[in-house]
C-alpha cells in the first residue's frame, strides 16, 4: 500500500524495484561548486557594442527614468513587476543606448531576477525550438545580458542571478511533476516538465556549481532514488537529448550511454496491467492474471518489436 513521504507529505510509489539504468550519486558536496574569477557560463553572449543614438538621446533617457520610478513605486506598494513594463524598459534602453539607475542595490536585482522569471515564462510557454524564441528581436541571453547593462548589474553577478533562478525553476517543477505522477495525471506531470526544457537548454548551469549542487541536495531530501529515476525518463521522453546532463545532475544520478528499462517503465506497466486486468470479468481477477499480464507488459518494454 502507499504510504506518505515523511518529507514533502506525497504518497510513495506501491513498487519498491531497483532501476537498472539510473545510479544514484554520493550525498556530499563536491568542492568544485564555486564560481570562478569572473568566468561567465557559456551561454553568456560576447560582448558588442552599445549603439548611441544621438537623435532624441535626451527624451529616451527622461522616459526610462520615468518608467524605473513607476516601477519603483508600484513595486513599493506592494505589486509585481509587469512582463510589458520589463520589456518595455529593454527596448527603451537597447534602442538609444541611455542606462538607468535603481534607488537600491536591493530594488535593482530584484528587479532583474523578475526579469529573469519573465524571460523564462516566455520560454516556457513557447512550443517551438528554443533557438526560435525572440523577445523584441533578440534571444533570450541577449535580453539578460543587454539588461544587465542597461541596470547597473555586474555581469558575473547577473548570471549568478541566472543560475540561481534556473535552480529553483527545475526544483519546483520536479516536484510538481512528482506530485503529479502520483496522483496519476501523467500528461499534466509531462507538461510541468516539458516547462523547463528550453529554459535549460537556453541557459544550461555550469556543471557542479553552487546553484546544481544545492538543487540536487534539495531534490534527495525530497524524492527518493527510484522517484528521481521516473523523472529522469520523464524528462528524456518529453524533452530530448540536449540536456539530459543537466537534469541528470539536478535529480543526483549518473546517466549512462544507454538508458534501458527501469523503473519508471516498471511503474507505467503495471498500471498498464492494472487498467488491463479491470476490464476482465470478476472471475478472472486471480495472482496468475496478473503476474502473466505484468510480464506481458515488460516484455513488450525491454523487446518492443515482439508481437
Amino acid at each position: 500500500m502507499a504510504k506518505k513521504n515523511n518529507h514533502f507529505g506525497i504518497l510513495d510509489s506501491p513498487l519498491s524495484m531497483t532501476s537498472m539504468a539510473l545510479t544514484d550519486v554520493s550525498d556530499e558536496v563536491s568542492r568544485n561548486g564555486a564560481w570562478v574569477g569572473d568566468r561567465l557560463p557559456k551561454w553568456w553572449p560576447p560582448a558588442v557594442p552599445r549603439r548611441i543614438s544621438t537623435a532624441n538621446r535626451q527624451g529616451y533617457q527622461i522616459e526610462a527614468d520615468r518608467l524605473v520610478r513607476a516601477l519603483v513605486d508600484s513595486r513599493m506598494s506592494g505589486r509585481d513587476f509587469m512582463e510589458d513594463d520589463i520589456l518595455h524598459l529593454r527596448q527603451i534602453c537597447r534602442m538609444s543606448g541611455v542606462k538607468v539607475s535603481f534607488n537600491t542595490e536591493n530594488m535593482r536585482d530584484s528587479f532583474y531576477r523578475a526579469s529573469v522569471d519573465s524571460v523564462f515564462n516566455i520560454y516556457s510557454r513557447t512550443p517551438i525550438n528554443p533557438n526560435s524564441v525572440l523577445i523584441n528581436g533578440e534571444n533570450g541571453p541577449s535580453f539578460l545580458a543587454g539588461l544587465a547593462e542597461d541596470i547597473g548589474i555586474e555581469n558575473t553577478r547577473a548570471a549568478r542571478i541566472v543560475s540561481a533562478a534556473v535552480a529553483a525553476r527545475m526544483r519546483s517543477c520536479f516536484l510538481q511533476a512528482w506530485a503529479l505522477v502520483m496522483q496519476d495525471r501523467h500528461s499534466e506531470a509531462d507538461a510541468e516538465l516539458l516547462k523547463i526544457c528550453h529554459v535549460v537548454q537556453t541557459f544550461p548551469p555550469d556543471e557542479s556549481s553552487p546553484e546544481m549542487e544545492m538543487l540536487t541536495l534539495g531534490l534527495k531530501k525530497h524524492l527518493k532514488v527510484e522517484q528521481r529515476e521516473c523523472l529522469m525518463n520523464m524528462f528524456i521522453s518529453v524533452c530530448g537529448k540536449d540536456s539530459h546532463r543537466t537534469a541528470a545532475e539536478a535529480l543526483g544520478l549518473l546517466l549512462p550511454p544507454n538508458i534501458g528499462f527501469s523503473y519508471c517503465q516498471i511503474l507505467c506497466a503495471s498500471k498498464c496491467s492494472f487498467l488491463f486486468i479491470s476490464t476482465l470479468p470478476p472471475n478472472v481477477h486471480t495472482p496468475s492474471t496478473f503476474s502473466s499480464t505484468l510480464a506481458l507488459f515488460i516484455n513488450c518494454l525491454i523487446h518492443p518489436t515482439i508481437n
